[in-house]
């Protein structure tokens, strides 16, 4: 079963397929690449405006507390008190007298906060590894403050003091703050030891506006040097609990390394974080501000619907619009081929309507002046072969005529003549009887042989009998004895697989070329050669007499057309023509082609 064949307007719109559907592919996936480079860089700048705010907001508020321990440490009433508190030993003194004093360091505490309490959740002043005085300040934010006053022995510090903020130390008895800050009072020796209020530091880095930069998922946050988040999550899966952040944005930061990247954050789940170190005076930390990819690429999903439907919008009406233009392209080309289908039919006339100004136009036009010559050949054609036809007709009628007269003026004749002495033997005496009925023998065995002669002529026994090539010796015999014809006659080796009917044709051929030149030619001498090739049997005569003029070839009589009817009819080539000098002698070659076999 043959498979089906794939038209021109298939082609073409599967050509169009295997050209759009990579390129609408390719531009849509630059497009999106596009958008989400462009929202990735949106996303990252934003991310950078809100680490640099919150670095700012936590440079001042670490400034802030540093402002105020400094004016803790410079007031002279506190200093005075201190001394007081350590010289009358608060322990041991009786309650009304540490009340005061207890009341007097909470009010210029109060004073030089301007107002408020304090900004810090508690506050250490004395000696480390003495007894000293502790001011827990728990809530002093709030409307309804809770502190107490009490003395407490502050542990050994195991780094040289600094003056500044840092990690509070990593003792029981210190307080759950995570960051400290130390100053030197005026009194010698005295600290003030202060925990910077986690309740602030947690308001300063937390966001709950979703416009603020970082979304619904965003966050930033303070981290120290041991990996651990110093302000709390904003989630609530993680507030209340110690998180150790190992994210390759606080990796690089704490390597000094400011810069914004796609990471895996403290959860598992992969944001966009812009990361930079912080130092400020002994602190040294991390500040990010974070957002997950996923809220973050989340307008890219609208846009790759958008992209989607744009992109089978584009392909379906780029697809009809192929259609389109494939089924107009191949109409002329539809219109030949139902042409060509006609003329297989026998309507060769066939005109073709040009619609188009390209090479298919130029093709069309050249379909129809193809039909056109084809059409004109046609009626050349049929016009030669009716010609053949009567000439065909007219010869036969007048061989039929030729063999009437033969069998008329001399067999019949004879004929006559043997029945006209039989007539008169039997009313003759026995010898003149004798006479006549020997006369009659005589004529009678003229006329067998004249019968065996036309016979002769019209099937000659030798070819079947002897082969074509005694049968052709023998013509020629025959023609030198009756018109005295000088022929040479040189025959190669021939096929002997030649068909019946080649031999035949050849023999008939070589006959009317001999009488033509017997009868027009007034030629004395005649060469004959049969020679071969590979597929071919070639016949070439040559006379010497008057040769053939232009017009007489052109308007060629009986013989010449019976001679080339017959090579035409053998799939052979005819040519005739003048080959001696000053226009005289006559060349015929002609080539018939057989199929070799073993011989």
């Amino acid at each position: 079963m043959s498979s089906r064949k794939i038209g021109l307007t298939e082609k073409l719109v599967i050509y169009f397929l295997v050209i759009a559907i990579p390129a609408i592919t390719i531009i849509s996936l630059f497009a999106w690449n596009r958008a989400k480079e462009a929202l990735l860089q949106r996303t990252k700048d934003q991310l950078i405006s809100v680490r640099v705010e919150k670095e700012l907001a936590l440079q001042r508020f670490f400034d802030d507390q540093m402002l105020l321990a400094s004016r803790l440490a410079a007031s002279n009433n506190l200093n005075r008190l201190i001394e007081r508190s350590i010289k009358i030993n608060l322990t041991n003194a009786n309650p009304s007298q540490t009340g005061a004093i207890y009341d007097s360091l909470l009010n210029e505490i109060y004073r030089v906060n301007l107002g408020s309490l304090t900004a810090f959740q508690w506050i250490w002043i004395g000696k480390p590894g003495q007894k000293s005085l502790f001011f827990n300040l728990q809530g002093s934010q709030s409307l309804h403050p809770e502190y107490t006053i009490h003395e407490l022995e502050i542990p050994e510090l195991k780094d040289s003091f600094k003056q500044g903020i840092i990690e509070t130390p990593n003792n029981p008895n210190f307080p759950a703050t995570p960051l400290t800050v130390l100053y030197p009072l005026l009194t010698n020796n005295t600290l003030l030891i202060a925990g910077i209020d986690t309740i602030q530091l947690n308001q300063l880095m937390l966001n709950r506006n979703p416009y603020n930069g970082l979304g619904k998922t965003g966050e930033s946050y303070l981290i120290n040097q041991k990996h651990e988040m110093i302000t709390s999550s904003r989630f609530n899966s993680h507030k209340g609990k110690k998180i150790e952040v190992n994210t390759i944005g606080v990796t690089r930061a704490l390597k000094n390394d400011t810069a914004t990247g796609i990471y895996l954050d403290y959860r598992g789940l992969e944001v966009i974080g812009s990361f930079a170190p912080v130092v400020y005076s002994g602190f040294k930390g991390v500040i990010t501000a974070e957002i997950d990819s996923a809220e973050a690429f989340a307008s890219l999903s609208k846009f790759l619907r958008d992209l989607l439907f744009i992109g089978i919008f584009s392909f379906s009406a780029l697809f009809i619009a192929a259609i389109t233009i494939a089924l107009r392209m191949t109409r002329p080309l539809r219109l030949l081929k139902e042409a060509s289908a006609r003329m297989a039919l026998g309507e060769l006339h066939q005109k073709v309507e040009i619609i188009s100004t390209d090479e298919i136009a130029e093709l069309t036009e050249t379909f129809n002046t193809m039909s056109t010559a084809i059409f004109e050949k046609s009626q050349l054609i049929e016009q030669e072969r009716q010609e053949r036809v009567r000439n065909l007709i007219d010869g036969q009628e007048k061989e039929r005529q030729r063999l009437a007269r033969e069998i008329h003026d001399s067999l019949g004749q004879t004929l006559l003549a043997a029945n006209l002495m039989l007539s008169r033997a039997k009313e003759s005496n026995d010898t003149e009887k004798k006479e006549l009925i020997s006369s009659a023998s005589e004529l009678i065995r003229g006329s067998i042989a004249e019968s065996r002669a036309i016979i002769n002529n019209l099937r000659p026994p030798v070819i079947s009998e002897l082969g074509i090539e005694e049968a052709i010796k023998a013509l020629c015999r025959e023609m030198n004895l009756s018109t005295g014809l000088e022929i040479t006659l040189k025959i190669e080796e021939l096929p002997v697989n030649l068909p019946e009917h080649v031999k035949i044709y050849l023999f008939r051929i070589l006959q009317e070329a001999l009488n033509n030149i017997q009868k027009h030619a007034q030629a004395t001498q005649v060469s004959i050669q049969f020679s071969r090739t590979a597929s071919t049997v070639r016949l070439f005569i040559k006379d010497n007499g008057k040769g053939i003029h232009k017009l007489t070839h052109l308007k060629a009589g009986n013989g010449i057309s019976n001679m080339r009817d017959r090579t035409q009819l053998l799939d052979g080539t005819f040519r005739i023509d003048n080959c001696g000098t000053s226009g005289s002698g006559t060349c015929i070659t002609i080539d018939i082609p057989y199929i070799s076999k073993d011989e």
